[in-house]
């Protein structure tokens, strides 16, 4: 199957996760507890090793989105975000270009988009039992640099993708009320990314391609959701990856305003 082909099958699948989850509230309508949006921020770093390659690499991603969320009488939460983001690359070599060449990392635009869901198990005391998931993915818009030193002109040309999907246990501290519940996330997290680089030297043409293939990490995660007001909300969490010889980290901050 073709890069183009994949892409196409992992916009489908996304699709059909928003479709899915859109039919369910759409069937459970009247039982619709809360619906908000707002801005969210998130913060990404991935340790991988490129197929092909022996050392290890990083990614690191920011992302601004717009985000809505319904909320159910049964305790589901189901939100929708699209955005900006801006994701770095480092030490990455294409050799089966005419050229071979080193990306040493670049900030390169994308777009992104993510859907994600969280719902309580069971209730213990103060304590609720519950399991969140996620699927992002995110597509780069191509990026050019010129092929300089040589005697004829030459351009590369690159574009990055990649999709994350996690699902794990959530345990929220229910003893402040509804105002502040803090909680601790654990999550399985499955990594697939792309670069393709595309270079003309002249009469030269080559395409070369740098891939993640499940690339799985385990993450844990600290945050909270506080209600500022009557209508304005707070979510944040902080966590790490490890690996190893390292750590990762992940952040993601978010604003709701609720109608």
């Amino acid at each position: 199957m073709g890069e183009r082909s994949r892409k196409q099958r992992n916009i489908r699948i996304l699709g059909l996760l928003a479709l899915l989850a859109a039919g369910r509230v759409a069937a459970e309508e009247r039982n619709v507890k809360s619906i908000a949006a707002g801005l969210s921020f998130d913060h990404f770093a991935r340790t991988v090793v490129w197929a092909g390659d022996d050392a290890a690499s990083g990614i690191l991603t920011h992302t601004l989105a717009a985000k809505a969320e319904i909320g159910l009488t049964s305790g589901l939460v189901f939100s929708l975000s699209a955005g900006f983001s801006l994701t770095d690359f480092s030490g990455l070599a294409f050799d089966a270009l005419p050229i071979s060449l080193e990306f040493r990392g670049a900030t390169l635009k994308g777009f992104t988009l993510a859907a994600e869901a969280a719902a309580p198990i069971r209730i213990f005391g103060e304590f609720e039992i519950g399991a969140a998931g996620r699927i992002v993915y995110s597509f780069g818009i191509s990026r050019s640099w010129p092929l300089e030193g040589f005697a004829v002109e030459g351009r590369a040309t690159g574009q990055p993708s990649w999709i994350e999907v996690s699902a794990g246990p959530r345990v929220a501290y229910l003893a402040f009320g509804p105002r502040v519940v803090p909680f601790v996330e654990v999550s399985a997290r499955m990594l697939w990314a792309s670069f393709r680089m595309n270079e003309t030297l002249g009469d030269l043409t080559g395409e070369d391609a740098k891939k993640v293939r499940g690339d799985f990490a385990l993450g844990f995660a600290l945050g909270a959701d506080v209600r500022v007001t009557g209508r304005v909300t707070v979510k944040g969490k902080a966590g790490i990856m490890p690996y190893a010889g390292g750590i990762d980290s992940l952040v993601s901050v978010g604003a709701l305003y609720g109608f």
